[in-house]
């Protein structure tokens, strides 16, 4: 039994975008495919569907990347009929965030600050001239995976301005540390 439905004119745009965007980026991936077989000496077997790159440009791909997420507030009225605005994308997704919750679940103890930004300039190979701003992104990512995602929490010793960053699951639902993590928090502390 099929069922038939209608779909409203943005949905119908929304679809076509993402389809165009798929496209475009399988497109792109296919041509790379069949030009690394053929340095390689392999033989890529030539499609039909297969268009020449001079024709898939940056703003095709810009054009089939334009639809955006939905925000209540991008709407307005158009005579009876609600329309969503367009909105760009931001920017390239941060690094850092992954970065953090990468080097916690490595080490399986808490970390101070400091110590997270140490291990990113030997990591990515930061040079010293960019510290403060490697030093601004972690403390920025830190701040959106605690309040934004609830992905981690911070710790600190009492009268100590020093924070630890921590996992949320390493912490009961107060905040405070649970074991073993309190015993390696401590022993974080004493070395220190």
């Amino acid at each position: 039994m099929s069922k038939q439905f209608e779909l409203s004119e943005l949905e119908v745009s929304e679809m076509r975008y993402f389809y165009e965007e798929e496209y475009v980026l399988l497109t792109r991936k296919l041509a790379h495919v069949t030009t690394m077989l053929e340095k390689l000496g392999g033989k890529a077997k030539p499609t039909a569907i297969t268009p020449s790159l001079s024709r898939i440009t940056k703003a095709t791909v810009a054009k089939a990347s334009a639809v955006d997420s939905y925000d209540e507030d991008d709407e307005e009225e158009d005579g009876g009929k609600t329309r969503r605005k367009r909105r760009k994308k931001r920017g390239p997704k941060s690094i850092w965030g992954a970065f953090i919750l990468k080097r916690l679940r490595q080490l399986d103890r808490p970390i101070s600050y400091s110590g997270m930004l140490d291990y990113a300039m030997v990591v990515h190979s930061i040079p010293e001239g960019k510290r403060e701003n490697a030093k601004a992104s972690i403390l920025n990512s830190a701040f959106r995976l605690r309040t934004v995602h609830g992905k981690i929490d911070t710790v600190g010793e009492e009268g100590k301005k020093e924070k630890y960053l921590v996992l949320k699951r390493w912490t009961d639902g107060e905040g405070n540390l649970i074991e073993p993590y309190i015993q390696k928090f401590q022993e974080i502390v004493n070395a220190g």
